[in-house]
């Protein structure tokens, strides 16, 4: 035991040598009982340390790295190097990877990227590079939710210095998707308040009742917030209603999401919607009872 901790040890305080040196170190340290061996040679080693790895390592190496690369203090910069990694044809290193993309965006903002003195291009051709995995059909439908996700984080991250250029996905196009997932995912990511309407409505005719009920959230869920019903309503119309009210009372489905649907119907205020959303708030799951019971007094 001594030496496999003293083995460790001499792996961790090789990390600064060459790609070599980091690849051995992460590799030994995937399989150590050290369950923090792996982010501390991410911390050590930095985006330098880790690019190399990704790129040229071995299978376990790149998998190690994938893990790693949260840890490290300039992880940003790992964002597009884990793109290359996802874009390839090892679905569970895509996947490492994109899981690991996932994690370093999601730690980003504006402030964070000033204080990292990331340059704008850079964050840019890494979202580019995320927006096109989400969108090749030829990727693993979990790969491609990753990518809408971290392009979401990305776009986000660049703050008011976006553009029309850095939209996170194309919206319309994955909402259409052949892939049930990535429709229900894109729509998930559809922005709260203020969101097109018009494309979410669309959806709600969707065969996938997990993606229709996506829809009905992302229309519904801004009336929490205090949004006018009445846009909402008009969109729906009265197909889109009478899906809400199958899809409200189906219990197989998100109950968070149907509790938002269910808000459109209290809205609506017809005799149909209303005994609907009554279902729903007389069976809705403990967690979210007394908000279901708040929103049928409250009007919604």
């Amino acid at each position: 035991m001594l030496a496999c901790e003293f083995g460790l040890l001499a792996a961790l305080l090789m990390v600064s040598g060459t790609p070599a040196d980091t690849g051995g170190a992460l590799s030994r340290a995937l399989v150590s009982p050290d369950r923090d061996a792996v982010s501390t040679i991410g911390a050590r080693a930095g985006a330098a340390g880790l690019a190399p790895v990704l790129a040229n390592g071995t299978r376990r190496q790149r998998i190690a790295a994938c893990r790693a690369a949260p840890s490290a203090p300039d992880a940003w910069a790992l964002v597009a190097p884990l793109a290359r990694v996802a874009a390839g044809g090892d679905r569970a290193l895509a996947v490492e990877a994109a899981r690991a993309a996932g994690a370093v965006a999601a730690t980003l903002d504006r402030d964070a990227l000033i204080a990292a003195e990331a340059p704008d291009d850079e964050v840019r051709a890494a979202l580019a590079a995320w927006r096109t995995i989400g969108a090749d059909a030829n990727r693993w439908p979990d790969v491609r939710v990753h990518a809408l996700e971290i392009g979401r984080d990305l776009a986000a991250a660049l703050g008011p210095d976006a553009s029309a250029d850095d939209a996170p996905f194309d919206a319309a196009a994955r909402v259409t998707d052949a892939e049930p997932e990535v429709r229900r995912a894109a729509l998930e990511l559809l922005p709260a308040r203020n969101p097109p309407l018009a494309l979410a409505a669309s959806a709600l005719a969707d065969p996938d009742p997990a993606v229709a009920i996506a829809a009905a959230q992302t229309m519904c869920a801004g009336l929490a917030l205090g949004d006018d019903a009445k846009p909402v309503l008009a969109e729906a119309g009265a197909a889109g209603l009478e899906r809400m009210r199958a899809l409200v009372v189906d219990a197989t489905l998100s109950a968070p999401a149907r509790l938002d649907t269910a808000r459109c119907l209290v809205a609506d205020g017809a005799a149909s919607s209303v005994a609907a959303a009554r279902r729903f708030a007389a069976r809705a799951p403990r967690s979210i009872r007394a908000d279901a019971a708040r929103m049928i007094r409250g009007g919604r």
